[in-house]
C-alpha cells in the first residue's frame, strides 16, 4: 500500500508540474498582451506610451563658437548721477558737502576705465595691482578698491597703457539723485554693501546706520534696510556717502 501511494504521489507531481509552468507562462503572455493592447476607453497602452516618449528625444546639435569683434569704446562712464567722458570733463556736478578732494585716501575706492571693452585685459590689470572689483560702471569702466597696503597709486594705474583713465569715486556719485536733493522724503533707505565687506561686518554696518541716525536697521550680504526719520535723514545720507 505504501509503495502504491508513493507511486501515485510521484505521478501526480510529474503531471502537475508542467501544468503549473504552463499556467504561469500563459499569465505572463496575457499580461504582455494587456500592456500592448489599448484599453477599452481608448487610452494608449503602456508600450505605446513608451514609444511616444522615446520619439520626443532628439540629439542636441554640436556646440559652435562664433568669433566676433569687440564693440568700440565710447569713452563714457555712466552712473545714476549722470554720464561723462573723464577726458573731457570732471563728471556730474555735486554740492560741496558730497565732494571730497582725496576720497581715495579714506575709502580706497577708484574708477578704472580701460581703452577697450575687454574684461580679460581688465582682469590682468586688477591682478597685477591687487585691485578688488566692487562694481561695473557700464562698458569699459570698473569701480575698484585699491589695496590697503598703499603700494598702488592712481598715477601708477593710469600709466598702464591698457588704462584710459583712473579717478576718484566721489561720495555724491554713490547716492540716488533724489537723496541728493530731498533726503527727508525717504521713509527708508536701501543700502548695498560692497562685496569685500566680511561676514562679521554686516552687524557692525547695521549698528553704524543706527549711530548715524537711522531709527532701526538690518543688514545681510545683499542689502541693508534702514528706517529713516525726516529730522535725521540728511545727516544719515551724508554719513553713508562718505563711509
Amino acid at each position: 500500500m505504501l509503495s502504491r501511494a508513493s507511486l501515485l504521489l510521484v505521478l501526480f507531481l510529474m503531471v502537475s508540474t508542467p501544468l503549473s509552468t504552463a499556467v504561469n507562462a500563459t499569465s505572463e503572455v496575457a499580461h504582455e498582451t494587456i500592456l500592448e493592447q489599448p484599453s477599452a476607453l481608448g487610452e494608449p497602452s503602456e508600450f505605446e506610451r513608451l514609444e511616444l516618449a522615446a520619439s520626443h528625444w532628439n540629439s542636441m546639435p554640436e556646440a559652435s563658437v562664433v568669433s566676433t569683434s569687440l564693440a568700440p569704446s565710447t569713452g563714457m562712464i555712466h552712473m545714476a548721477a549722470g554720464s561723462f567722458d573723464p577726458l573731457l570733463g570732471d563728471g556730474p556736478e555735486l554740492n560741496p558737502d558730497v565732494l571730497r578732494t582725496n576720497d581715495v585716501a579714506h575709502t580706497g575706492m577708484a574708477i578704472v576705465q580701460m581703452h577697450l571693452r575687454d574684461g580679460t585685459l581688465f582682469e590682468q590689470v586688477a591682478e597685477k595691482n591687487d585691485l578688488t572689483v566692487l562694481d561695473i560702471l557700464h562698458d569699459e569702466a570698473w569701480l575698484v578698491r585699491l589695496p590697503a597696503s598703499g603700494q598702488v597709486s592712481l598715477q601708477e594705474l593710469e600709466e598702464d597703457e591698457r588704462v584710459r583713465w583712473v579717478g576718484q569715486h566721489q561720495p555724491g556719485w554713490r547716492l540716488a539723485p533724489l537723496l541728493l536733493t530731498q533726503p527727508a522724503q525717504a521713509q527708508a533707505l536701501a543700502v548695498v554693501p560692497t562685496p569685500d565687506l566680511g561676514v562679521g561686518g554686516y552687524a557692525q554696518l547695521a549698528t553704524d546706520l543706527v549711530h548715524y541716525g537711522a531709527a532701526e536697521a538690518s543688514c545681510d550680504a545683499w542689502m541693508c534696510h534702514a528706517v529713516v526719520e525726516p529730522t535725521t535723514a540728511r545727516s544719515l545720507v551724508l554719513h553713508l556717502a562718505h563711509d
